[in-house]
């Protein structure tokens, strides 16, 4: 989750790794966070990719139209 304000203007946004190569977060330091190391769902889960992202993004969506709705 993440908030940025440019010009009394507020943005946010929401990302949740699931099967992303994880090898280009680590030329970075992920909000100026030394000790964070990213990561991901399939890395959590110690689990393939396969069908993890349609999965994942049915149970979000709806997770985020019963709060919103």
């Amino acid at each position: 989750i993440g908030v940025g304000v440019r010009r009394w203007i507020t943005f946010h946004g929401f990302a949740l790794n699931v099967t992303l190569d994880l090898a280009g977060f680590e030329a970075i330091v992920p909000c100026g966070l030394p000790d964070v190391e990213m990561t991901s769902v399939a890395r959590e889960l110690k689990r393939g990719p396969l069908g993890l992202d349609v999965q994942v993004r049915e149970r979000v969506t709806a997770a985020f139209a019963r709060t919103f709705a």
